[in-house]
Parts: C-alpha cells; sequence; structure tokens
C-alpha cells in the first residue's frame, strides 16, 4: 500500500519554494543600490532570523495540535474505531449519533441528525490519499437515507479528482487538516484513548489459543478469526455463534 501524500502545494508552499531565489535578487538589488553589501547582508540575516523564528513557532503550534487531536493514535486505528471515536465527537456536540450497520451500509458509516438536519458521513481511515470512490459511495448514500447532505472525513487527504467530484455534488471534505482542527478544540486526544482503552476492555480472545480475534469479511459476510491464521483456524460468527469455519 503506498503511503499517504501530503497535500498538494498551495500559493504559500511555492512562495517558500522561491524565498532563496528572492533573497537571492534582494540582496544583489541592495548590494548595487548601496554599493556595500555589508548592509544587505545584516538586512538578509533579518530576514532569515524572523523567518527561521516564525517557523519554529508556527511548527511548535502544528505539533501542539497534532498532539492534542490525537492523531497519532488515529493513525494506528483500525477502520472500526475511527467511526466510533466520530461518533462519541459529534454526540458531545449535541448531535444524534449513529452507526449505519457494518455490512450493506449502503456508502454511509455514520448518520448524523441536528436541527432537523441528516448528514451522511463517509469515514476514511487510511494511510493513502482519498480517491473518488469514497465520494461516490457517500453520494449514492444521499437519498437511500434521505440525507440534506454528506461528508467524507479522513485523517489523511483527498486526490484532486476526489476534490473535484466532491465540489460538484455540494460534499463536504474533512482533511487530516480539518479533521486535527476540529480534534485538538474537542478533547481529540483523550476521547481517542478512552475509545481504544474501551475496545480492549471488550476485545475477544481465541479459545483455541488465546489469541486475538480481527473482524474479517468473508463470503457469508462479517466474522471474527484469530490473529494467528493460518497457524489457528478459529474463527466466531459476528452474531457471536461460534463456526469452525475456515477462513
Amino acid at each position: 500500500m503506498s503511503r499517504r501524500r501530503r497535500k498538494r502545494k498551495g500559493p504559500l508552499d511555492e512562495l517558500i519554494d522561491l524565498a532563496p531565489s528572492i533573497l537571492l535578487l534582494i540582496f544583489i538589488y541592495l548590494w548595487f543600490k548601496i554599493g556595500n553589501p555589508t548592509v544587505p547582508a545584516i538586512i538578509i540575516g533579518l530576514i532569515l532570523a524572523t523567518s527561521i523564528g516564525l517557523a519554529l513557532y508556527f511548527y511548535r503550534k502544528r505539533k501542539r495540535k497534532l498532539m492534542e487531536s490525537g492523531m497519532d493514535l488515529i493513525d494506528e486505528m483500525s477502520g472500526f474505531l475511527f467511526e466510533e471515536l466520530l461518533m462519541e465527537h459529534f454526540k458531545k456536540l449535541g448531535y444524534k449519533a449513529k452507526l449505519t450497520p457494518k455490512t450493506a451500509d449502503y456508502g454511509a458509516d455514520l448518520i448524523l441528525e441536528k436541527a432537523d438536519k441528516k448528514t451522511v458521513v463517509q469515514a476514511k481511515r487510511w494511510n493513502q490519499n482519498v480517491g473518488i470512490k469514497a465520494i461516490q459511495e457517500v453520494v449514492g448514500s444521499l437519498n437511500f437515507y434521505q440525507a440534506d447532505q454528506g461528508m467524507v472525513i479522513s485523517n489523511s487527504y483527498f486526490t484532486s479528482n476526489a476534490e473535484k467530484l466532491a465540489r460538484a455534488n455540494n460534499i463536504e471534505l474533512w482533511d487530516r487538516d480539518k479533521l486535527t482542527e476540529f480534534l485538538s478544540k474537542a478533547r481529540g486526544k483523550q476521547l481517542s484513548e478512552e475509545v481504544i482503552e474501551r475496545s480492549r476492555a471488550e476485545e475477544q480472545l481465541c479459545e483455541r489459543c488465546g489469541g486475538r480475534l480481527v473482524l474479517r469479511d468473508g463470503k457469508r459476510g462479517r466474522f471474527w478469526g484469530c490473529e494467528r491464521f493460518p497457524k489457528c483456524r478459529f474463527t466466531k460468527s459476528y452474531s457471536e455463534q461460534k463456526t469452525d469455519e475456515e477462513l
């Protein structure tokens, strides 16, 4: 699986890339204008010192937001836990929130209701950029759930084609930056830890070898399977009825 790519460069990023060339031109211009390289060197030095100071400030601010948001925990979560985390956050904001069925969700993972407005959410806890399929899925879920609007929320970024399709269908996108901003203001790290701890408390163990059971999808639907497969082939139906069916 390809790793998550950073968001595409904006005007500010392009300006930063051009900064060395711009500073060099300023230095040459001032040198010829003043006739002495000392003053231009001092001016450029002050500009560089200020720029480095600002860069460190914003770097530390961003790092603090990442820690407060719990994004490091989210990056290691399963998709199911990510959906639960979003549900808990929206509930704290006064939404009526519920998860859709794990199978046959018709393109939505979460249903939000507030002030007579229904929103369908597709949650993508991914390590790569999110493409148009996620947009298509949430667009398809609008009529099925009779929703007023759709959203796709991800811990990653979106491809340019996904952004275009979202704009054409009025789908709201929350990428990594927007999600970090949202969670950093809403006890993101603390709530992430609570969701993870609750999941561990509810964790199921294999009755044959004691290994952890993980949720998987098979031809007959969702089921619990031992993490030590293929050494251990124990499975358990998602409805908690034990089976000996092999993966």
